[in-house]
């Protein structure tokens, strides 16, 4: 991606479609498990090493999930 900058998105669950966290990002950068703060359920920061799954349901998060929560971002 060619711009520069970035953001914070709302993280969706893609399985039981409610929102469990943010997640700060820069186009073109590396997310981390640190870049993500839990909102829903036991309120916490992620730390690196840790899976970035959904506080609800436990679904792992892959690469496309991540690209479509920041894509949602511009709508």
């Amino acid at each position: 991606m060619g711009e520069k900058g970035g953001g914070v998105c709302e993280l969706e669950c893609p399985k039981c479609n409610k929102s469990w966290g943010r997640m700060k990002f820069k186009y073109g950068g590396d997310v981390k498990a640190k870049d993500v703060t839990i909102m829903a359920g036991k309120k916490r920061k992620l730390k690196d090493g840790d899976p970035l799954a959904c506080s609800l349901c436990g679904h792992e998060y892959t690469n496309y999930d991540i690209l479509l929560a920041i894509a949602h971002m511009g709508l």
